[in-house]
C-alpha cells in the first residue's frame, strides 16, 4: 500500500510532527489516496492512531486506522531530526510543506502489547480544576463529605458501564479499545480464556474476578462480546446514555475498586470452586490459585503484623482465610488436615484493621489493572501499620503504566506512598 505522509499539529503540543503511515483508506461516495514515496524502515516508535480527517476538496469524511513507522521533529530551521537527533536525509521541510487541505484530528493510544497500554480513562474534568492528567499515582486529600469517595464512584460507574449521573467529576470519557488487540492482551496476561463447548461453539471465561467488589464474570459467547462491541457507539463511553453491556463486562476488568464496604466483607470465606470448570468469583479464589500473590501476602503480613494468613481448602466446600499469631505458615502437609487446620482462627474473628490491610493487599497482589481505585486505605489502622500500608500500595498499586487514585485523611499513608514512589 502507498505511504501516506501527513504533516499535522498536535494540540497540545508546540513542536510539528510528520506520521509516516500506512493506513486503510475509505471515502464514502467517492475513492481517493493521496499518496508520497517513502521508504519503508523497521519501526522505532511504532504507535497506533485514528485519524480524522474532514477534506474540503473531496467533502466526506476520511476514517484510516494507521500505524506510525517513525515520528520525525520539524526543527525551526527547516530540517527534520528523529528522537535520536539524526537528520531525515537531506530533506528541508518549508512553511508551506504542512498547508493542508483537511483539518486533521489525531487521537493516539499506545501499541496495545499488554494491558497497561492501554488507557481506558480518556478525560476526567473536575469542576474549577479542568481535565486531570489519569496517569502515576493521584493523590486526594481533603475534608469529610469533600466528594472523595463520590469522585471514585464516579470513576468506578462509568468504567462499569453504569449510568448514574455524575456527582463530583463534570465529565468521564472512557476510551473504547481496539477489539482484537486488547481481547489478545486479556487472553495474554491470563485473564479470561477461550474454549469450546459441545455444540461447537467458541465461549470466553474469565479467569479473575473483579478484583475488590467479591463479584465475577460469568462466561459468554465470544459472538455474543463481539456484538456487544459493535453495537456500542461512542456516546456509550464518553456521554451514555444506557447501560454498556461491553463495559459492564469487560470494563469491570480492568479496574481494581477498593472501597471500605466491600473491604471488611471480601477476605470472608467463600464456596469452593472448580479451577478447571469454573471460573473464580473472588478475591479469595483468584487468591488461592495464585501462588506469587499468596507468598507475597505472607510475608507482608508477617512483615506488619508479626502473623501469618493463608487461604485454607481443607474443609472441602469451603474455601477461608486462617489467621496464626505465629509468623510461621504451618506445613503443606498440615494444611491438608481439616483437623489441624481448625485449630486456628479465620479471618471473618479478626479485628477490621486486619481485615482492610489483607483485603487491600490481596487486591493489589492480583495484578495491576489499567485503574485502581482505593477509598480510605488508614480505616481502622494504628498509624505505623498506615504507613507501611502507604509504602505497600507504593509498591504495588502505583506505576507510570497505570493510574491510581487513592483517597485519604492520613499523613502516615501518605508519607509511605510518596516516600516508596
Amino acid at each position: 500500500m502507498s505511504a501516506l505522509t501527513l504533516i499535522a499539529e498536535i494540540q497540545g503540543l508546540a513542536q510539528n510532527y510528520i506520521f509516516r503511515i500506512w493506513p486503510d483508506v475509505r471515502f464514502q461516495g467517492q475513492s481517493r489516496r493521496k499518496s508520497r514515496p517513502s521508504q519503508r524502515s523497521a519501526c522505532s516508535q511504532e504507535r497506533t492512531f485514528k485519524i480524522r480527517m474532514k477534506n474540503p476538496r473531496f467533502r466526506p469524511e476520511l476514517h484510516a486506522r494507521a500505524k506510525v513507522q517513525r515520528i520525525w521533529l520539524a526543527r525551526p530551521d527547516g530540517r527534520l531530526v528523529n528522537s535520536e537527533g539524526k537528520p531525515y536525509g537531506g530533506f528541508v521541510w518549508k512553511p508551506q510543506d504542512r498547508k493542508l487541505d483537511s483539518e486533521v484530528i489525531v487521537n493516539s493510544s499506545a501499541k496495545m502489547e499488554k494491558l497497561t497500554d492501554f488507557k481506558p480513562l480518556e478525560r476526567v474534568r473536575l469542576p474549577g480544576l479542568g481535565e486531570v492528567d489519569c496517569t502515576g499515582l493521584i493523590l486526594i486529600v481533603g475534608p469529610n463529605s469533600s466528594g472523595k469517595t463520590r469522585l471514585l464512584q464516579d470513576i468506578h460507574h462509568r468504567i462499569s458501564g453504569d449510568i448514574p449521573a455524575l456527582v463530583v467529576a463534570e465529565d468521564i470519557a472512557i476510551r473504547k479499545p481496539e477489539y482484537e488487540p486488547f481481547l489478545e492482551c486479556l487472553k495474554r496476561e491470563g485473564y479470561l480464556t477461550t474454549f469450546f463447548d459441545e455444540a461447537g461453539t467458541s465461549q470466553l471465561r474469565p479467569m479473575t474476578p473483579y478484583i475488590g467488589t467479591g463479584q465475577g464474570a460469568g462466561q459468554i459467547q465470544s459472538n455474543q462480546a463481539l456484538t456487544w462491541y459493535q453495537s456500542s457507539v461512542p456516546d456509550d463511553f464518553s456521554k451514555p446514555r444506557r447501560r454498556s453491556e461491553f463495559l459492564n463486562w469487560f470494563g469491570r476488568m480492568l479496574v481494581t475498586a477498593l472501597f471500605l464496604e466491600r473491604r471488611l466483607v471480601s477476605v470472608n470465606q467463600v464456596g469452593a470452586f472448580d479451577y478447571e470448570t469454573e471460573p473464580p468469583q473472588n478475591d479469595i479464589h483468584a487468591l488461592h490459585i495464585n501462588d506469587i500473590a499468596r507468598n507475597n501476602l505472607a510475608r507482608e503480613i508477617e512483615k506488619t503484623f508479626s502473623m501469618a494468613v493463608w487461604p485454607d481448602a481443607s474443609r472441602g466446600k469451603i474455601v477461608c482465610l486462617r489467621v496464626s499469631d505465629s509468623s510461621q505458615i504451618p506445613s503443606a502437609e498440615d494444611r491438608l488436615s481439616p483437623q489441624k487446620m481448625s485449630e486456628y482462627r479465620s479471618m471473618e474473628t479478626e479485628g477490621d484493621g486486619l481485615k482492610s490491610y489483607v483485603a487491600t493487599c490481596i487486591a493489589l497482589l492480583l495484578g495491576r489493572r489499567p485503574i485502581c481505585l482505593i477509598d480510605e486505605p488508614e480505616m481502622c489502622l494504628h498509624p505505623p501499620q498506615a504507613y507501611n500500608l502507604g509504602q505497600f500500595i507504593g509498591r504495588f498499586g502505583a506505576s507510570t503504566e497505570n493510574v491510581t487514585f487513592v483517597a485519604t485523611h492520613s499523613s502516615q499513608v501518605l508519607r509511605g506512598m510518596i516516600q516508596t514512589t
